[in-house]
């Protein structure tokens, strides 16, 4: 039986191209004509100086390298840092003082002059005293130096409990202590508007 018999045969039993509901008819295209398809030239390159040099096998660092390292280690330490920020939120409103004092470098100065003995017994009653404490962090900014040892971090920190409620915009400036991150300055500041 011929191809064109074959065919008409087909479409008698089966009936002609039905297109499926939401399913495309796809054209399939004209071959290119033979004088625009691609051929391998007749004779092989000859001048390798238009070539890049390989890159030795044993060559421990890749062209640029250094600086993806640069970028992965500054990418892993802003989310080091975002989360070393979202425990110390945690520690405040869970109240218990010690989680959050942890969070505090030993060389934290606190702001207007208070001693870190005036400024704990401080904290201490401001954190245990609330029956409940939300804090809510907006619009969160995180910079670390390019050593990575360093961090700022900015925010919008809405503050409630069943004593008191404010929102302030908050600087912490943090730095790498034995492999974590901690609260070394902190500025609390009056939101613009």
């Amino acid at each position: 039986m011929g191809t064109v018999l074959a065919g008409a045969l087909f479409f008698l039993f089966v009936g002609p191209p039905v297109q499926a509901q939401g399913v495309p008819l796809v054209e399939v295209p004209e071959p290119l004509p033979a004088s625009e398809q691609l051929v391998a030239p007749e004779e092989p390159l000859s001048d390798d100086s238009e070539l890049a040099p390989p890159i030795p096998l044993d060559s421990e660092e890749l062209p640029g390298s250094s600086e993806l390292e640069a970028q992965e280690e500054v990418e892993t330490s802003v989310s080091a840092v975002r989360e070393a920020v979202d425990s110390w939120v945690r520690a405040w409103q869970s109240r218990k003082a010690q989680a959050y004092f942890s969070w505090y470098s030993r060389e934290f100065r606190p702001a207007r002059g208070l001693s870190r003995q005036a400024w704990e017994a401080q904290r201490r009653k401001r954190v245990s005293e609330p029956e409940f404490i939300a804090v809510e962090l907006q619009e969160v900014q995180v910079r670390v130096s390019s050593d990575s040892g360093r961090a700022r971090v900015e925010f919008v920190q809405k503050y409630r409990s069943n004593l008191y409620e404010d929102a302030v915009r908050k600087v912490l400036d943090l730095r790498r202590e034995t492999g974590e991150w901690k609260i070394f300055q902190e500025q609390a500041l009056q939101l613009d508007g």
